[in-house]
C-alpha cells in the first residue's frame, strides 16, 4: 500500500491501473485519483449524447463502475484515457 505522502498526480496511468488492481479493494485512492483524472472528459462524453446534466452525472458514474470492473483485463495497447473514453462512447450508445 502506498502512504499518505504519495503525490497521486505524478503516478502513470500505468501504475495507476496497477494500483486500482492490486489495492483496490483496500484502499480507494487510486480508484478516487483514476476517477480526478478523467471525471470531466467523461462527464463531456456523456452529457454529449443525453444533454441532460443529471442523466450525464449518473451515466459517468456507471461508466467509472464499468471501468473499474474492467481494469484486469486492460491490456494497455492504448492510452488509458482513449480506453475509458471507448467504454463511455459504448456506455451511452448503449443508453
Amino acid at each position: 500500500m502506498y502512504s499518505n505522502t504519495v503525490s497521486w498526480t505524478e503516478i502513470s496511468d500505468e501504475e495507476l491501473v496497477n494500483l486500482c488492481i492490486t489495492e483496490g479493494s483496500k484502499d480507494d485512492r487510486p480508484v478516487q485519483e483514476m476517477f480526478r483524472r478523467y471525471q470531466n472528459v467523461i462527464w463531456r462524453v456523456c452529457i454529449s449524447f443525453m444533454r441532460n446534466p443529471q442523466d450525464a452525472e449518473d451515466l459517468t458514474q456507471e461508466v467509472f463502475w464499468r471501468v473499474y470492473r474492467s481494469l484486469p483485463s486492460f491490456e494497455g495497447r492504448s492510452a488509458l484515457k482513449t480506453w475509458i473514453y471507448r467504454i463511455a462512447i459504448n456506455t451511452c450508445q448503449n443508453e
